[in-house]
């Protein structure tokens, strides 16, 4: 049999359809590429079932915005809890491996894993032990300062229980800011220190990580939320759909820091109870038990002034043997400001 040989030609031919999953028919016709000629004779398509691109390329604003949300109102919750000024404000959210996660954790730290029913799965919420411990110390009126302890510390009675109680107040705040996508409630399981005893998935598994910054007077530290992909994945339109989380007014962070602000401030009140014209001679003929005729009837009601502004009316009482003011009505006549402009009482605007 004569030996065929392919010419110049068609071994350039050859390469260029090996580069382009092109195929020439054979009969004249288009060429094909290999994965039209595996479609239209029914062969199976290659499908790498273990690649994470599609995972970790994926975005979620839904979830974000519940994490912005939640994050606000804990924050809220915590102030009240420890009496200490906490700031807590959402850090990011994204998928990660697991093993990675684990990693990235400090140690110790406080891993506490946690159930949010329906949803299937374990979760894990992990507080970095700095931050617990100063949140430990004010909640039982420390300084907060957040000494840590050995790597190998267990947790005590007390310690398990004041981390039960701030995973019900984050598991509280959660339920509420999940309440318009869906009816979530989080159920506590255990507290580990150590990260090797807590994998809610396997070390290549996908987990979706919610970071929150947590920012105490004497330190900063941060509080993660890992729920596993598989968990969320039911759910996976909805929540990359974004989807319009309505307002809540708990959400204006600022707004609320001023209107604390503002009720700290103070301000001079004071009654009027009469006034009186005396000659100079009468001023110094007043001994003990002189008695001073006032210019107002004993029946007539007095008038609280804030800051030089008539406010409320009412009359004097005894109370725990202090003289005292019992507010009778709020006023609504108009006084004259500082600028010379007209201002109303109480609730009224200035002209």
């Amino acid at each position: 049999m004569a030996e065929q040989i392919l010419s110049q030609d068609e071994v350039e031919a050859l390469l260029s359809a090996i580069k382009t999953d092109e195929v020439e028919t054979g009969d004249g016709g288009e060429a094909t590429s290999l994965a039209e000629r595996r479609k239209g004779s029914g062969e199976a398509q290659l499908c790498d079932l273990t690649s994470d691109d599609r995972i970790t390329k994926l975005q979620m604003p839904s979830l974000e915005a519940l994490a912005e949300r939640t994050g606000v109102a804990f924050g809220q919750s915590l102030e009240g809890m420890i009496r200490r000024s906490v700031r807590i404000h959402h850090d990011g959210t994204g998928p990660m491996k697991m093993s990675e996660f684990l990693n990235y954790l400090p140690v110790p730290s406080c891993l506490n894993l946690v159930r949010l029913e329906p949803l299937w799965g374990v979760c894990l919420l992990a507080v970095e032990a700095r931050i617990l411990y100063a949140m430990l110390e004010g909640f039982f009126g420390g300084h907060g300062s957040g000494q840590l302890r050995p790597e190998n510390h267990t947790f005590t009675a007390i310690e398990l229980t004041f981390v039960r109680k701030l995973v019900a107040l984050f598991g509280g705040d959660l339920s509420e800011s999940w309440d318009n996508f869906m009816k979530i409630h989080l159920e506590y399981i255990r507290t580990e220190s150590s990260p090797q005893y807590a994998a809610i998935v396997q070390p290549e598994d996908i987990v979706v990580v919610t970071t929150y910054n947590v920012e105490l007077p004497s330190l900063r530290g941060k509080i993660h939320l890992a729920i596993p992909f598989t968990t969320l994945e039911p759910y996976k339109k909805q929540l990359t759909a974004g989807i319009q989380v309505q307002q809540d007014h708990r959400s204006n962070e600022w707004a609320q820091a001023l209107q604390r602000q503002m009720g700290e401030f103070v301000v001079n009140g004071a009654v009027d109870l009469g006034k009186a014209e005396m000659s100079i001679r009468e001023l110094l003929s007043l001994e003990t038990g002189s008695v001073i005729m006032l210019d107002r009837p004993a029946d007539s009601p007095l008038v609280m002034e804030i800051e030089g502004i008539p406010k409320m009316q009412g009359r004097p009482v005894l109370h725990r043997k202090h003289v005292g003011f019992m507010v009778g009505e709020l006023l609504e006549t108009e006084g004259v400001s500082d600028d010379g402009g007209r201002t109303t009482g109480l609730n009224g605007a200035t002209d």
